[in-house]
């Protein structure tokens, strides 16, 4: 689902292993929820739970039957389950700067303004850069990765 869910809406994951070593590493304070149709799953997400804050940290679906819109399944059961654990806020974590079009977060930013809420904005990140030459390599690789 990951593999299917970057190349149709061109940005970039992570191996498998990076998902699986998170979900290792968190234990009870992560879940993989998966939405099945017909006997195929068809939308995933991965979610953490510490303290009062839940957080959606990766989501992915497939290109079949995107008409039951399973990923809205996920979600709510993600927040069904955050309730249940006591949580008080629900993190989406990002979505795209106000007053931008065309981003590529367009779809994920509309995806998660439907459920509703408040959006909390933070500081951008910044890098600390240590090896300059090595953070240019990573920029330029970075880059490249959008174009294709």
């Amino acid at each position: 689902l990951i593999k299917t869910t970057t190349e149709r809406d061109r940005f970039s994951g992570h191996s498998l292993e990076i998902y699986q070593k998170m979900l290792e590493k968190l234990g009870n304070q992560a879940s993989l929820l998966l939405a099945e149709y017909q006997g195929k799953i068809t939308s995933g997400g991965i979610f953490t739970f510490y303290g009062k804050t839940a957080v959606y940290y990766y989501g992915a679906s497939g290109n079949e039957h995107r008409e039951v819109m399973a990923p809205y399944l996920v979600q709510w059961e993600a927040i069904q389950m955050a309730k249940e654990k006591g949580c008080r806020v629900f993190d989406f974590l990002g979505i795209a700067p106000p007053d931008t079009k065309n981003h590529s977060w367009k779809g994920i930013t509309e995806f998660k303004k439907k459920f509703g809420g408040k959006e909390v904005g933070f500081p951008a990140p910044q890098d600390i850069v240590y090896q300059p030459a090595w953070y240019q390599i990573f920029r330029a690789g970075k880059r490249l990765r959008q174009l294709f």
